[in-house]
């Protein structure tokens, strides 16, 4: 937990970034005012720069349209900011990054974020759902209309938004945020103090600290024959993790330790972290959740799961101990390189247990330790390709989830490819003797929007692909461990059929035809259903039609930005509605 002393440091920090901007703004004038003041203006560069990596100062001044923030820098006239303070778009990944800011004049121990400061900034977020920049002006404006263009763009953007502030305790999960989230399909990263130290602490002290493993749990190699440093392989229970990476330097060392409560408040030295090339604050993720859920659920698989830990170190020894059945390592100058959200996450789980400290010893994971000998190049080297392995989309991490392959059987063998994974061509090498005959293709994204659109969140499945094997995943197919599947297998070449179906209908009657008109047509049919009507897919596609050409009409929006505006959706049910 962050001290008065870290307190101080992150008040340092924010005045050095308001210098920056006397530097920067040559007709900058603040003779009137204080230190308090001026921290807080620095401190919107400085939280900006910790969350997104941004360093450029004109970007980051350009991204702030806080009313107060605009009228003392740039001198204009207060304009509405909605609840939102900064907005800098991170164009090479498609991401908003939205921030709200709470800087704190006085170090409360207790202090931490408030609800309220979320709510605050849904009515910037409600502007943009509607697409409403009406009551806005200025930058603000202009933030809102630019969100606004890249969101009706074919491009996939997800939007964070960061409650940044100098406060001791991130504000606590509530149903009220989990709806904010939901609703305006952003997601919340809460950041304070002990966020911010992790990018502020200085060059690290020489970080020591000893543990001991079971021989069996140790593998150890060498760059050649000929080098003398060795580096590990080692599995380590997720509590000697802790211990090690620990602020105090005693529990560090203490490679005895046999009562865990020690670790019930140890805090984690971020200076071990220091080197670490992979940022965090942005990264935040249902990855993060994923890791706290399976060392709540499943600890003893944590080994299985997790990618685990990759440290280098100055030197490092390993004796052995107890006639060769244990190793005593010690690890001088260390830093942990890879696996930096790993390591916090082992943190944030241990802060939530209420049963008691012996479940720290359940979970294990892979550390590798890396010997350097003084070669700050090959540490630098390290660290960077361990954090550049190509990325895995969320969509393939769950192809080889049981409930897929069992769709990929069922469908196989009513005549549908079902495409798992990149590649899959339906030739079957085996117990089918060559290549099988498919009446219909279908991936897993296309069934996803299939299935999400049956169960009615059609608005959802264009511009939120990703999110739909992320948030969505187990509300759209359930899973092992999650209940039965949510979907009938049975019901599912229906499904297929009657999506192609709407598509080939549609070009048959003229109308231009692209995925998300035909998801709008394949909710009207289900809603028709439900409703006792008569199948008809020819009402279907042109109920949608005409709702697309009554909604926003004269607006010069082209009917393919008007179907991927959530807004549509209720216009839409108001249609429909009004017909059965």
């Amino acid at each position: 937990m962050a001290t008065r002393n870290d307190f101080k440091l992150v008040q340092l920090k924010a005045l050095k970034q308001f210098d920056l901007i006397q530097q920067e703004i040559a007709d900058f004038r603040n003779d009137a005012l204080n230190d308090v003041d001026k921290a807080r203006l620095g401190f919107y560069f400085l939280g900006i720069e910790c969350a997104t990596g941004q360093k450029d100062f004109r970007v980051i001044l350009d991204s702030i349209i806080d009313t107060s923030f605009c009228g003392t820098i740039f001198h204009e006239p207060g304009s509405n900011d909605g609840g939102v303070d900064a907005v800098l778009f991170d164009e090479d990944n498609h991401v908003i990054n939205l921030f709200n800011f709470k800087y704190r004049e006085s170090f409360k121990v207790q202090a931490g974020q408030h609800l309220q400061d979320a709510v605050d900034s849904t009515k910037f977020l409600m502007a943009v759902a509607q697409e409403d920049a009406s009551g806005f002006a200025g930058r603000p404006k202009e933030k809102l209309e630019a969100i606004i263009q890249r969101e009706n763009s074919s491009e996939i953007w997800t939007t964070r938004l960061f409650h940044i502030s100098n406060e001791s305790h991130p504000i606590d999960p509530t149903p009220e945020l989990d709806l904010i989230q939901r609703q305006y399909d952003i997601d919340y990263q809460p950041v304070v103090l002990d966020d911010l130290l992790v990018y502020l602490d200085e060059r690290p002290h020489d970080t020591t600290a000893e543990f001991i493993v079971d021989s069996d749990a140790a593998l150890s190699f060498t760059e050649s024959d000929l080098s003398s440093a060795k580096s590990y392989l080692v599995r380590m229970p997720a509590c000697e993790l802790i211990r090690i990476t620990a602020k105090d330097t005693a529990l560090a060392n203490n490679y005895a330790l046999s009562d865990l409560s020690a670790l019930r408040d140890a805090g984690l030295d971020f200076q071990v972290l220091y080197d670490n090339v992979r940022g965090y604050l942005g990264e935040r993720s249902s990855y993060n959740k994923s890791m706290i859920q399976t060392l709540t659920q499943e600890p003893t698989r944590f080994f299985m799961y997790n990618n685990g830990v990759t440290i280098i170190a100055d030197d490092i020894t390993a004796q052995p101990e107890n006639g060769h059945k244990k190793y005593h390592f010690t690890i001088r100058d260390f830093q942990v390189v890879n696996g930096g959200q790993t390591l916090r996450t082992l943190y944030q789980w241990k802060a939530g247990l209420k049963s008691g400290e012996d479940e720290l010893a359940m979970p294990s994971l892979l550390v590798r330790l890396f010997s350097t000998k003084g070669d700050p190049d090959l540490g630098n080297k390290i660290a960077e390709f361990t954090n550049s392995q190509n990325a895995v989309s969320p969509a393939d991490l769950k192809s080889v989830d049981p409930v897929q392959i069992r769709i990929e059987q069922y469908l196989r063998e009513k005549g549908i490819l079902y495409v798992r994974k990149v590649g899959d061509t339906g030739l079957d090498m085996g117990t089918h003797g060559g290549q099988r005959e498919y009446t219909r293709r279908i991936d897993m994204e296309k069934l996803a929007q299939i299935l999400y659109t049956i169960k009615g969140y059609p608005e959802r499945v264009g511009m939120q692909k990703k999110r739909l094997f992320v948030d969505y995943y187990y509300d759209i197919f359930g899973g092992a461990n999650n209940g039965e599947p949510k979907f009938d297998l049975d019901r599912l070449p229906g499904y297929i059929d009657r999506y192609y179906a709407y598509r080939e209908r549609m070009g048959q009657l003229g109308m231009s035809v692209y995925d998300q008109k035909v998801y709008y047509a394949l909710y009207v049919g289900q809603r028709r259903a439900e409703a006792g009507g008569k199948d008809d897919i020819d009402a279907d596609i042109r109920l949608v039609d005409s709702a697309l050409a009554e909604y926003r009409k004269g607006e010069s929006i082209s009917e393919a930005r008007k179907s991927l505006n959530v807004k549509f959706k209720e216009a839409l049910d108001q249609a429909i509605a009004q017909q059965l």
